[in-house]
Formats: structure tokens, C-alpha cells, sequence
């Protein structure tokens, strides 16, 4: 599963790729947005632990269900 990490592409978007919010959920000390980046047509679920401030994100790739990433990241989470 391909994965990469929050702060890449936030340091990218703050200066040409505007990410909208297409939902969110906050729990537990968890936030969990699913985001669509316009400019390159990227779906993508964004996980931040608000305990520790970490925070990685998963891409949607062709074939999976975005909502399902969105209810279950961790099950799409990389490996740690």
C-alpha cells in the first residue's frame, strides 16, 4: 500500500494544491478528514493523533471505496 506522510503534502498544497474538505470526524483524540486535492484529482484520508500530534495520510487508490478508508484508516494505514 502506497502511503506518504502529511507534511509533504501540506508543505506542497500551502503553495499551489488547495485541498477541500470532503468530511470529517473527531474522536477518541483522533481526527480523521477525507480530502480531495482539485488540482491533481487526489482523494486522500488525513489521520492526526491529537495526544501525540502525529499525523500521516493514505491516498484512495482506484478501486477502493473513499468512505471506506474514511471509517476505517487504520486498516489502510501503513505499517509501523
Amino acid at each position: 500500500m502506497h502511503t506518504f506522510e502529511f507534511q509533504q503534502l501540506q508543505q506542497t498544497q500551502e503553495h499551489e494544491r488547495p485541498v477541500r474538505e470532503l468530511h470529517a470526524r473527531t474522536g477518541d483524540g483522533l481526527q480523521v478528514q477525507l480530502l480531495w486535492c482539485e488540482v491533481d484529482d487526489l482523494v486522500f484520508v488525513r489521520v492526526e493523533d491529537l495526544r501525540t500530534e502525529r499525523a500521516f495520510a493514505i491516498p484512495v487508490t482506484e478501486g477502493q471505496s473513499a468512505l471506506e478508508v474514511f471509517h476505517h484508516p487504520y486498516a489502510y494505514a501503513p505499517e509501523s
